[in-house]
Order: structure tokens, then C-alpha cells, then sequence
């Protein structure tokens, strides 16, 4: 999140980790946040399709940070008190809560489906476009919450989607659909955050899979250069400059 290599956080860092690992390991039997399925391995013909999951991914980083930001604009401008605001959001997240408990919260089980890549296009776009809305008006509620688990969400079904509009056209190999939804995961965060090593390592340690970690680097770069062309601030120094 630094985006810089500084030696005492490093060492921090690194020392901090060391001992959550070993303490996970002691203390909890399952050590992932998520499960993968088994992944092909990848190779050079697959390129084109990281390419396009990078750019896709790029684009739709940008266009959530944007509309983040415009949310949080329009909340300013808006004539309706804040609690008014947070509880007519709160009973539309209840109403789809009723209907799809699972459409709602941090969206855990929606990233872990898109994981195992047991959906159909349509549904992914349909859940895709629900989170990517909600979580805007959500966060321009200005109650508590965070962006980091929404962007999973969107991340997998971005990377996923890509990969089942593909294989409309072409013959994918098992697993693949599954792949591109991982590293659209790490992605998406990086084109919102600009922190492709973090992006990386969150993606690799979420779900303890590193078989396309490879791919993953080469469409982590895209989406931040995708982010850099289009001139987008990171989200969190965005909002570290609004609060300010």
C-alpha cells in the first residue's frame, strides 16, 4: 500500500507476517479465505486473454473509483439528512437481502461462486452491475464500511465474465474461466489502488493459489498502466485528499 519499499516498514511487514503465518497455522485448520478448483497451467497462447482481462479490468477500476468519488459529491450537494440517506439505503439493501442474501454484505460468497466459475454470463454481468451500483450508493452513505471486499467481488466477476464471453467463441480449457477470474481479482484492485504488488500478493494468499501468478504479473501491469493512461488517482489517496 506504500508503493514504496521502505526498510523499517519492510522489515515490520515482513516480521508481522511471519508470525500470523505461524500463528494461523497453529491456531486455524483452514488457512484460505477462499478456494480455488484446480487450475490448468499456463501457457503463451493463453496471453491474449490476460491482455484482455488487464484491460478490462483497468477501465472498470477507474470507472468505480470515479464513481466513488461522484457518489461522495453527490451526497455532499444533497439536500437529504445523512441519517434519512443511510436508512433509505439500509431498507433497499434489506429489501435485496430478502430476495438474495448473498447480493448484499461483503460479498464472500459471491467472489468464492465466481472462483469456481459455476455461473452463466448473464447472471455474472446482472451481479456484476447490482455490486458495482450498490456499493457506490452504499459508501455515499457515509456510514461506516470499506471498499476492499466489494472490489474482490467485482474483480472475480469482472476477470470471470471475461472469461465465459470467450468461451461463447472459443474452446477454453477447464479451469481457465476459474483462472481469469483469480487474477481479474488482483486486477481490479490494482487498477482502483495502483498497488500491483499488493495486488498480487492478496490475491496468491486469499486463495493459496500461485499456478497462474505468472499471467496474473503481466495483467496486474496492464491494469495499472491502463489506470496510469487514464490519469486515475488512487482511490484511497483520493479519499485521503477529500477528507483533508
Amino acid at each position: 500500500l506504500f508503493r514504496r519499499f521502505d526498510p523499517r516498514a519492510t522489515v515490520s511487514t515482513l516480521s508481522a507476517s511471519a508470525a500470523g503465518f505461524a500463528a494461523t497455522h497453529l491456531l486455524v485448520s483452514d488457512h484460505t479465505d477462499f478456494t480455488v478448483p484446480p487450475l490448468p497451467t499456463p501457457s503463451l497462447h493463453q496471453a491474449p486473454l490476460c491482455v484482455l482481462v488487464g484491460v478490462v479490468c483497468g477501465v472498470l477500476g477507474v470507472a468505480y473509483n470515479k464513481a466513488i468519488l461522484a457518489g461522495l459529491r453527490f451526497g455532499d450537494r444533497s439536500r437529504i439528512p445523512v441519517v434519512r440517506r443511510a436508512v433509505g439505503i439500509g431498507v433497499a439493501a434489506g429489501l435485496i437481502a430478502w430476495f438474495a442474501p448473498t447480493w448484499v454484505g461483503t460479498g464472500d460468497d459471491l467472489t468464492q461462486t465466481a472462483l469456481t466459475a459455476h455461473q452463466v454470463l448473464g447472471v455474472v454481468v446482472f451481479v456484476f452491475c447490482i455490486r458495482f451500483v450498490f456499493g457506490v450508493v452504499s459508501y455515499a452513505a457515509n456510514a461506516p464500511g470499506g471498499l476492499f471486499a466489494p472490489m474482490l467481488v467485482l474483480g472475480t466477476h469482472a476477470g470471470l465474465g471475461v472469461g465465459l464471453m470467450l468461451g461463447e467463441f472459443t474452446r477454453l480449457a477447464p479451469g481457465t474461466t476459474s483462472a481469469l477470474a483469480l487474477i481479474g481479482m488482483a486486477a481490479f484492485f490494482t487498477a482502483s489502488v495502483q498497488a500491483p504488488v499488493t495486488g498480487i500478493i492478496l490475491a496468491s494468499e486469499m486463495t493459496g493459489s500461485v499456478t497462474w501468478l505468472p499471467p496474473m504479473l503481466g495483467t496486474v501491469a496492464i491494469a495499472m498502466l491502463i489506470a496510469m493512461l487514464m490519469r486515475s488517482q488512487p482511490i484511497y489517496d483520493a479519499l485521503t485528499t477529500r477528507a483533508a
